[in-house]
């Protein structure tokens, strides 16, 4: 981790922060600034004070890194088997070769991971029907795959019970926030300043500029690049951007197996997707991470704000934005989508329920066999017809690109990175043709590495 120590003449005593600058002037001026100390920002960061002469500052309102989406995950990198990838398409991309960055960022880099695989598994005649079209579409794609029948389930995972499987050896657990640190340390050296516990109250565009306002001091910048996570949706709306979409966060409740029951886990195991009327949702799984913790879950309702951890947390600006948009009651209004929060309220609030659905891959578990680990927040945006985004939404102006939702999350950090960075830099370098609107597909824009 980093670890600089500053003073502050205001406060007795030493501060010690992951890295930090304090703001001396009224203004500090960059070429670029990066909103967010999350995985996607760190990764951004890096990219960009390696592959260009850029004056890069980032931004972020938390004292350490990662405490947010990107320390609240189960780590987990996705080549496509339990989410919906179609080949061809740069969702695909990102992942696949972002699962594969990763698991060699790693290495390299001597930071953990467990490289046991994934499997996804079918425990009645619909789900093995549902199996048979994800073998379909993901033997198309370029990973690892092959069928299990219910003696390699056993084989492979003697506690999990299934009709029939399908297993990649392309996908790993990894340590998120290790990972973030890791970049961090990569963009601090290579020239980025951080600036710690500093929170972004507000954005203007002022003559081509963009002014930044923390409760720290005032950053001003040529670019700006929005990797906020969650917030990043209401951070691009003040700027004009976001504007076709509204965001509605998403709560998940992870336990995880108690340490004398967490050999009953060996690999990753997933159940099969859920309706798609809630796409890329992979219900209640089993992961087992580098740190030998077997996390379990996550539970999905509807978040009352981007950081109302606490079940009982209340964002009441979020709560009356949300209702108040028709976009939402679209999405919400279904029988499916009901259903569905219906019975994730239930997992929320009722362990026996949350136990319900981890028995149907584990008949044997109990109540007594886990407890609460960590609750992650994400955010899905919804378009005038109540439609979730499957894809990435990345949004790019004549002075900034927003990030209002990657896809896949963790697994495509460094792939989404480096081409966030390569169409900043190609921004400040005229090689996107005076084009400030669209976003150029990945092979178009030059490569980082």
């Amino acid at each position: 981790m980093l670890n600089i120590s500053i003073y502050d003449a205001r406060i007795t005593g030493k501060i010690l922060v992951i890295v930090g600058v304090v703001m001396t002037s009224p203004v500090q001026k960059y070429d670029v600034v990066i909103v967010g100390g999350g995985i996607f920002g760190c990764s951004i960061a890096k990219y960009l004070s390696e592959g260009s002469s850029l004056k890069v500052g980032l931004v972020e309102k938390e004292q350490d890194l990662a405490l947010h989406q990107s320390g609240r995950n189960s780590g987990t990198l996705h080549p496509g088997l339990a989410l919906k990838l179609e080949p061809g398409t740069r969702k695909a991309w990102f992942a696949i070769e972002g699962g594969r960055r990763l698991q060699a960022y790693c290495e390299e880099n001597d930071l953990p991971i467990r490289n046991e695989g994934l499997m996804i598994i079918g425990t009645n005649r619909t789900e093995c029907e549902r199996l048979k079209r994800v073998h379909d579409r993901v033997s198309r794609l370029d990973i690892d795959l092959s069928w299990l029948e219910h003696e390699d389930i056993k084989r492979l995972e003697p506690h999990i019970t299934g009709k029939r499987g399908l297993y990649t050896s392309d996908s790993s657990t990894v340590l998120t926030s290790e990972i973030t640190h890791s970049l961090a340390n990569e963009a601090r050296e290579a020239g980025t300043d951080f600036y710690m516990g500093s929170r972004v109250t507000d954005v203007n565009n002022r003559k081509g500029r963009i002014d930044i306002t923390t409760d720290k001091g005032n950053l001003g910048a040529d670019y700006l690049v929005n990797a906020a996570g969650v917030w990043a949706p209401k951070l691009a709306q003040k700027l004009g951007y976001a504007t076709d979409y509204d965001y509605i966060p998403f709560r998940g409740q992870y336990y995880e197996l108690k340490t004398d029951v967490r050999d009953r886990i060996r690999t990753n195991v997933y159940p099969t997707s859920m309706p798609p009327r809630v796409p890329n949702s992979v219900g209640v799984h089993f992961t087992r991470r580098p740190d030998d913790k077997v996390i379990v879950g996550p539970t999905g309702m509807i978040a009352f704000g981007p950081d109302t951890y606490d079940a009982t947390e209340i964002d009441i600006r979020t709560v009356i934005e949300t209702v108040g948009s028709s976009r939402f009651w679209k999405f919400i209004g279904s029988k499916d989508t009901i259903q569905i929060a219906w019975t994730e309220l239930n997992k929320t609030y009722r362990k026996r329920s949350f136990l319900q659905h981890c028995s149907k891959l584990m008949p044997n578990i109990k109540a007594s066999d886990i407890k609460k680990s960590f609750v992650g927040i994400s955010h899905y945006l919804v378009d005038d017809n109540g439609t979730i985004q499957e894809d990435s939404i990345f949004e790019r102006g004549p002075n900034s690109i927003h990030i209002l939702r990657p896809k896949p999350g963790l697994t495509s950090s460094l792939t989404i990175g480096e081409y966030i960075a390569a169409v900043t830099i190609g921004h400040f370098e005229g090689s996107l043709k005076g084009d400030t609107v669209s976003m150029p597909e990945p092979h178009e824009v030059a490569t980082l590495r």
